[in-house]
């Protein structure tokens, strides 16, 4: 139930690109798409792509307890100084990531 802020690498590939060609004011620089995701959402959606019936067993040795429930960015700063944002739809990348593993 773990939410997380996931941006596509290459949406912050082209955030790397616009920090390094222009002289950006000293500071730190969130690269992120400001939007919390539940791990268990995504796993979900996977599982309906999936082509074969998956059984998700949960393995109590790798729980992390003091896991922090809630994380998530801020890439105001960024996008007030270079006008960036996220630009791949985060479901389409993650369909993009399955279907480069079926290839493989």
């Amino acid at each position: 139930s773990a939410q997380r802020d996931f941006t596509d690498v290459r949406d912050v590939i082209a955030a790397y690109a616009l920090i390094a060609e222009r002289r950006l004011p000293t500071g730190i620089y969130n690269i992120c798409s400001g939007q919390p995701r539940r791990v268990e959402d995504i796993l979900q959606f996977l599982l309906r792509q999936a082509k074969v019936r998956i059984d998700v067993e949960v393995d109590p040795g790798r729980l992390r307890p003091s896991d922090v429930p809630f994380f998530v960015g801020s890439a105001e700063k960024l996008r007030a100084v270079t006008g960036w944002r996220p630009q791949r739809d985060f479901q389409a990348s993650l369909v993009e990531t399955l279907d480069w593993w079926r290839a493989q």
